[in-house]
């Protein structure tokens, strides 16, 4: 391979790397997720949370601070269990 063919290779390496680390999650089910985390985690937008935290029906959370609130990993994986239904005639909205 020439340089300029390992160049572009290290370049996609790297930003595959960087994209599947972004997305790592927590083992421990105990572990504090932030909110952009737990939206990647549950599959969800950042707004959807923020929305269901005022609201209610969203997974339980930490309140730390005013502007900082933190998701255990168990939680949200109970709040997504929660949700789980056989049929669509079961969802409820």
């Amino acid at each position: 391979m020439d340089e300029k063919t390992l160049e572009q290779l290290e370049t996609v390496v790297s930003a595959a790397l960087d994209k599947a680390l972004k997305n790592q999650f927590p083992v421990d089910p105990n572990a504090f997720m932030d909110r952009a985390m737990t939206a990647r985690y549950a599959d969800v937008t950042v707004r959807f949370l923020e929305n269901r935290a005022i609201k209610g029906g969203g997974p339980p959370f930490v309140r730390v601070s005013a502007k900082c609130v933190k998701y255990r990993k168990k939680d949200v994986d109970a709040w997504a269990d929660s949700l789980l239904v056989g049929s669509t005639s079961e969802a409820t909205t």
